[in-house]
């Protein structure tokens, strides 16, 4: 009989028996995403103040670990309050690679619905992935979060990315392309004609920062009006995202008359034949929030900051019309996207603008706790 159960010590030789059964069967990392059990039950202190916090749980038979899964707590803004909404983090069963286990993941999804009904799950990887396909059949809303790019070195991107590669014809394209500058001439004229040349004429500064303090707190009370749904990023809980010793985050801040208006969370990662971007150099705009009508100087500020790391291409998931607005205006074109926001039943109730139109959600990577898979 299959329990779900709380994570605890004793539980790990049986994770990582799960673990070598699954890598025997050629499972590891799929999509970017982890897909195999972490070997410990330690989990981040949760912090004063913050509302951001985990707790690990598995599907046992026995002594004998089936599957598992994060339930991730989160305080959010949703139509005007503030409320804790979980998400559904890492699930994985068995089933994956033994049919007799099929039902070890719909159990898992259950068991988190029951502790907590406003549940959601973001990334996820696409449509088509098992977690989607888990998620719609349970009755979760899907909805696709707007992917936006820039080329930055487009002979580089035309010789690296896999999908215009994936024949003989469009190799022989792309390398005509890069080899010529002509596909470097057409990804420019098409960022180009999306500039926007009527940019709002709000004097602003940037300069990177190391750390989130009070500041941050009157950026996001100044752009609560925009958002109806979105993670609270007050100082807390961003400290506790961002600002841990080591990590790989480049930030950048700008300020206007009022103070700091706005913030940039960036990444820049090199590629290693990596399925999609194969060795390009990439970087990101993970998460943001900014003050109304400081949109194009804050995402103005992100580009020139990952360009100085050289980096190939910019790509973000952004669901605000505000930001969407500002990002289309710096030239960045839009493309299908493969990170999905899925809400679960009770939640979808609370939104009932989550079909027809997501711009007043403030959904990006750093909502998911998805940053470091970019």
């Amino acid at each position: 009989m299959i329990e779900i159960v709380r994570y605890q010590a004793d539980l790990i030789p049986g994770v990582q028996a799960f673990n070598s059964r699954l890598r025997e069967a050629g499972v590891d990392v799929a999509f970017g995403v982890r897909t195999l059990l972490r070997e410990t039950n330690v989990v981040p202190a949760r912090l004063p103040g913050s509302g951001l916090f985990e707790e690990p749980f598995l599907a046992v038979e026995g002594d004998v670990v089936r599957g598992g899964y994060v339930l991730a707590h989160q305080d959010f803004r949703l139509n005007g309050e503030v409320t804790s909404v979980g998400l559904f983090r890492h699930p994985l069963s068995e089933g994956t690679v033994d049919r007799r286990y099929a039902l070890v993941g719909p159990r898992l999804l259950r068991d988190a619905l029951g502790r907590q009904p406003l549940l959601h799950g973001v990334g996820i990887g696409g449509y088509e992935v098992v977690a989607a396909r888990l998620l719609e059949t349970a009755g979760f809303s899907v909805v696709s979060v707007p992917f936006y790019y820039r080329i930055e070195h487009a002979s580089r991107v035309l010789r690296e990315v896999r999908i215009l590669r994936a024949s003989p014809l469009r190799r022989l394209a792309s390398d005509v392309g890069a080899a010529t500058g002509i596909g470097a001439l057409a990804f420019g004229l098409a960022q180009r004609t999306r500039t926007s040349r009527n940019k709002p004429d709000l004097r602003s500064s940037a300069r990177v920062f190391r750390s989130f303090g009070a500041w941050a707190d009157d950026v996001w009370r100044a752009s609560l009006n925009e958002i109806d749904f979105g993670a609270v990023r007050d100082h807390v809980v961003l400290a506790q995202l961002y600002d841990a010793p080591g990590n790989r985050f480049l930030k950048v801040v700008i300020e206007g008359r009022e103070g700091p208006c706005g913030w940039a969370i960036c990444l820049a990662t090199q590629g290693q034949n990596h399925s999609t971007f194969g060795d390009l150099r990439v970087g990101s705009i993970v998460d943001c929030l900014v003050r109304p009508g400081y949109e194009s100087a804050l995402i103005d500020a992100a580009v020139e900051r990952l360009r100085q790391e050289d980096v190939d291409l910019i790509a973000t998931n952004q669901s605000l019309n505000t930001l969407g607005r500002a990002l289309r205006g710096a030239g960045f074109l839009t493309g299908p996207s493969n990170f999905l926001l899925a809400a679960s039943p009770r939640l979808a109730d609370c939104l009932p603008s989550l079909q027809r139109d997501i711009g007043r959600m403030h959904m990006n990577r750093g909502a998911g706790h998805t940053a470091a898979n970019l």
